[in-house]
């Protein structure tokens, strides 16, 4: 499927190269925003490669996304792949989101995401978000109000990830505040929530780092008390060995 995926990137890479120097445009029913299309007239179809040249958004299935003026990504039925650029997904069930380096699962929830070469940054703005990435046997939470990001797979067969970070509004609000679609009243709203979210993660991260630096430092104690323990039982068993070895040769 991977090796699918990327056949299919660099094919649409030469076609939409194609259709730029056509300055061929198709527009969504849902924006004003112009977009390049395969195959053409192609957006409410099972499969549609998109290349947007300004704000685009769209309805799919089980949910919406909005693209900055520079994205790439591929409607397959039920799942979305994507390719570069900046997006903002909502999902009123279960959506997946490929990418070269595996799925963003959301739930009922909201990511933001930005694609920049080989770094993928995942934002949580609420809802269930999990990846599953190649090479893990085990999915990874990003809570609401935390990010991270992965990139391309490393020697051990596994995609790099980042630890989780709680994420700072003010960091990323122009990205945000660029693909949003919402009022004004709704989107501060939103805001001020996540900067809740962001403050809570932050004193969440600091407890779990805490419990860690405190396992730490009894691990260290603990290593400390053994290395101890095998100094004195080695000093005691040196000064057996001469003992004897002093009463064997007549020295005492």
């Amino acid at each position: 499927m991977k090796f699918f995926l990327l056949i299919i990137i660099l094919y649409l890479q030469s076609t939409f190269s194609w259709a730029d120097s056509k300055k061929t445009e198709s527009t969504n029913s849902h924006s004003d925003s112009s977009v390049i299309t395969y195959p053409e007239g192609c957006l409410k179809e099972s499969f549609c490669a998109i290349k947007t040249s300004s704000k685009f958004k769209m309805d799919i299935d089980k949910g919406r996304l909005a693209a900055d003026g520079e994205s790439q990504f591929i409607i397959v039925e039920n799942s979305v792949k994507v390719i570069s650029g900046q997006f903002l997904f909502e999902s009123e069930n279960s959506l997946r989101i490929e990418t070269l380096y595996g799925s963003i699962l959301l739930n009922k929830g909201k990511i933001l995401l930005d694609i920049e070469k080989e770094k993928i940054t995942v934002y949580s703005l609420g809802g269930v978000v999990d990846l599953d990435l190649k090479g893990y046997d085990e999915r990874i939470s990003v809570p609401k109000g935390f990010s991270t990001w992965f990139s391309g797979v490393e020697s051990n067969g596994k995609a790099f990830v980042d630890f989780l970070q709680p994420v700072n509004p003010d960091k990323f609000i122009s990205l945000w505040a660029g693909l949003n679609s919402d009022s004004k009243k709704s989107f501060k709203k939103e805001v001020i929530a996540l900067r809740m979210a962001w403050l809570e993660a932050s004193q969440l991260l600091g407890q779990k780092y805490g419990e860690l630096a405190n396992k730490r430092i009894e691990d260290h104690k603990r290593h400390l008390a053994s290395v101890k323990r095998r100094r004195i039982k080695i000093e005691n068993e040196n000064k057996a060995l001469r003992e004897i070895f002093r009463k064997k040769n007549y020295l005492d």
